[in-house]
């Protein structure tokens, strides 16, 4: 079979080990040349040292579709596995996260970059869907549904499904693996936003530019938030508090000069943060490069968090430390 990007879609980096053999056919993009080579064959394992010989090398991993849903159900019982043990492994799970995250933000084209988050939206979207199999049932649902409107739709509807996918890889690699968490911070996530709908065209479009907002648009941005519990409460949707705070309080900023309520300190919620952290990323993804690498953006990124106060500080370190 001809090997094309046509028939190959590009899936974020995990672990592979030399003496596991994978339930799909594993394909590489070499550096530099870009070209496309069969990496690890169906059910095969490979030397050590051929193994470590390949390893140092950076690869962009691919499967096929045909494959995908394979490839899927595989990382979702990996990461199962991490999160189910008894004895829980906090390194094994950072490790795991670090890997997928890398993807996305070591890409020179924001193209490939957004397609790696595209696709760990359908990786986190397996993820969930599972975590809430057992006693969640009604989220399983809404989260699905939601999210297989971000898949068809826009960029801006796929957004919140970004959020979602990069809040959870975000939330496992800080050592967060309660069920309940998880899920309700996937679904917070994905709903984050839909307040939008209510607003001028004009400010959404203006949305992570706040601070250069005229007073109205601004003073319109602000009721977002609320507007978003709003609107889920009439559809009688439960709203946890988790969820609450996590809607209300993903623009707030730990130095205060986040909104709508101005909060300051320990009053936002640390997961509100870590939503706020996957928000911009992925409006980081969003922007024209101006000739910037997406490393140095991310970079920046942090470095504005860390000058501003906007994350507390031991988050944003630990947050960090997952993407560089």
């Amino acid at each position: 079979m001809k090997r094309t990007m046509d028939n190959l879609i590009p899936i974020p980096s995990f672990e592979v080990r030399a003496d596991t053999a994978l339930p799909f056919d594993l394909f590489v993009r070499l550096p530099v040349t870009n070209r496309v080579i069969l990496y690890r064959r169906h059910g095969s394992t490979l030397e050590q040292e051929k193994f470590d010989h390949a390893s140092a090398r950076k690869f962009n991993f691919l499967v096929s579709k045909l494959e995908y849903e394979k490839y899927l159900g595989y990382m979702t019982r990996e990461f199962l596995n991490l999160i189910s043990k008894k004895e829980k492994e906090p390194e094994k799970v950072r490790a795991a996260v670090r890997l997928v995250l890398a993807s996305p933000f070591a890409q020179d084209s924001l193209g490939e970059a957004r397609e790696l988050v595209d696709n760990m939206g359908d990786l986190i979207t397996r993820l969930v869907s599972d975590l809430a199999s057992e006693g969640f049932v009604s989220r399983q649902t809404l989260f699905l549904k939601f999210a297989k409107l971000a898949r068809t739709g826009t960029d801006f509807q796929r957004h919140p499904l970004h959020v979602a996918s990069l809040t959870l890889m975000l939330a496992l690699g800080i050592g967060i693996s309660d069920q309940r968490t998880l899920v309700e911070a996937g679904l917070a996530s994905l709903l984050h936003d839909i307040g939008l709908t209510q607003l001028p065209m004009s400010v959404i479009a203006e949305a992570h530019k706040y601070r250069e907002l005229g007073t109205v648009s601004r003073a319109l941005l602000k009721l977002h938030p609320q507007g978003s519990l709003d609107i889920l409460r009439n559809k009688g949707i439960v709203v946890s508090r988790l969820m609450e705070s996590m809607i209300l309080q993903h623009h707030e900023e730990y130095g205060g000069t986040g909104y709508p309520a101005g909060l300051v300190g320990e009053s936002v919620h640390p997961m509100a943060q870590v939503m706020h952290v996957a928000d911009d990323l992925d409006d980081l993804l969003s922007e024209a490069d101006g000739g910037e690498s997406i490393e140095v953006r991310l970079r920046a990124l942090f470095a504005r968090y860390e000058k501003e106060n906007t994350i507390a500080p031991v988050l944003r370190q630990r947050l960090e430390r997952l993407l560089f």
